[in-house]
């Protein structure tokens, strides 16, 4: 007759096996945590390249439409639009300052609001600007004691230019 022989598990691997069941029950919540947190953060991370390519695209758009704006912009550029700044610079001193400046170029006017060392200077600096044909309108000027020292006379003038006298 034949003899078989049975063996039966060893406590070894009874062991074993209660403890690799254990820690296995023990790292699953761990390891579901870590894959929801991959989860939301993958979400996250997905939006923000979304975003991301959104923001990207308004730059590219707005890049083209500023190239469209300059090109259009340099067609309309005549030398007589930036006359008038062009003749404040030629007759421009170190004796004057700038306060303000605004420009109606449909106009050709420019509104300067400024201060001078005296009042002289001033008047020098207007003869400068109507010697290169520009019509000066000196609407105020006052000794302002609130200026430092150094400049003493506020104006405010009106100019006009690339008119035919």
């Amino acid at each position: 007759m034949n003899q078989h022989n049975f063996r039966t598990c060893s406590p070894f691997s009874v062991w074993f096996s209660a403890i690799s069941i254990i820690i296995i029950f023990a790292l699953i919540p761990g390891i579901m945590k870590e894959y929801e947190q991959k989860t939301l953060l993958d979400s996250y991370l997905s939006a923000a390249n979304e975003k991301w390519q959104k923001h990207l695209n308004a730059a590219h758009e707005i890049q083209k439409r500023q190239l469209a704006f300059n090109k259009q912009r340099s067609r309309k550029n005549s030398p007589s639009e930036i006359n008038g700044l062009m003749l404040i610079g030629k007759a421009w001193s170190k004796d004057i300052a700038l306060l303000s400046l605004s420009s109606n170029i449909r106009e050709k006017r420019i509104h300067l609001e400024l201060v001078s060392k005296s009042l002289d200077d001033l008047l020098n600096f207007i003869m400068r600007l109507e010697k290169q044909g520009a019509k000066v309108s000196l609407e105020t000027h006052t000794k302002d004691i609130q200026l430092p020292a150094l400049w003493q006379i506020k104006a405010t003038l009106t100019m006009e230019y690339g008119h035919d006298a």
